[in-house]
């Protein structure tokens, strides 16, 4: 990773799921329109990052109105044989592609340079 790609020297390991939305959305600053990262519902204020095998951040269409975001990893399924299971860790919204695409890209470039802390 160049000295430019580094964005971050925010460190995922002992990091909570809150304490990296925190650390995306400020780097982020306005990008979200709608809303910024939001934690997914099924984890706790407290809950740490999962062990995760990939983190990654990516833009969808919604189904009936905006374009979000997801913060999201792939986890290692107890079953070593089976797929990885994918955990949703957060959720933006923004009004356009355009918007989607340059939170999705900047989201993606702090998980990058974070995992190289």
């Amino acid at each position: 990773m160049t000295s430019a790609e580094m964005v971050t020297d925010f460190k995922l390991d002992g990091s909570t799921i809150q304490g990296l939305i925190k650390a995306i959305n400020r780097y982020c600053g306005q990008l979200a329109e709608e809303y910024d990262f939001r934690k997914s519902w099924e984890y706790t204020e407290t809950a740490p990052l999962p062990k995760y095998l990939r983190l990654f951040a990516y833009a969808v269409e919604g189904t009936n109105e905006g374009y979000y975001v997801h913060i999201a990893c792939l986890v290692e399924n107890e079953s070593r044989h089976m797929s990885p299971l994918y955990r949703g860790l957060a959720l933006a919204k923004t009004y356009s592609p355009d918007s989607a695409y340059a939170l999705a890209r900047e989201a993606s470039r702090f998980l990058a340079a974070a995992a190289w802390n």
